[in-house]
């Protein structure tokens, strides 16, 4: 939500939404790193390794994000992991 309306340079230029956007991503693969085997073998669909890695793609060092990584994400990997977790949600609810 918060690169609404953004395109990459936008995104590139305003430093308050990269941390935004890297520090979700790095709830999103401590998350994903702790959820039970069990269910991440239930719901192959979910490439549960890669979303644990995010935000090992993005962070190179302590002081240095890998920008277009980040945005690659945001626009691709998050969007597709959503629809997946949407459906799992679905699912388990009917």
């Amino acid at each position: 939500m918060y690169t609404r309306g953004m395109n990459y340079y936008d995104f590139s230029n305003d430093d308050k939404t990269v941390d935004a956007v890297v520090r979700n991503i790095e709830i999103m693969s401590e998350a994903a790193a702790k959820i039970p085997d069990n269910f991440k073998d239930e719901h192959p669909e979910v490439d549960w390794q890669t979303v644990s890695g995010f935000s090992e793609r993005i962070i190179l060092d302590t002081s240095i994000i890998d920008y277009e990584v980040a945005w690659r994400i945001r626009e691709e990997d998050a969007s597709d992991l959503l629809s997946q977790v949407t459906a799992i949600a679905n699912h388990k609810n009917n």
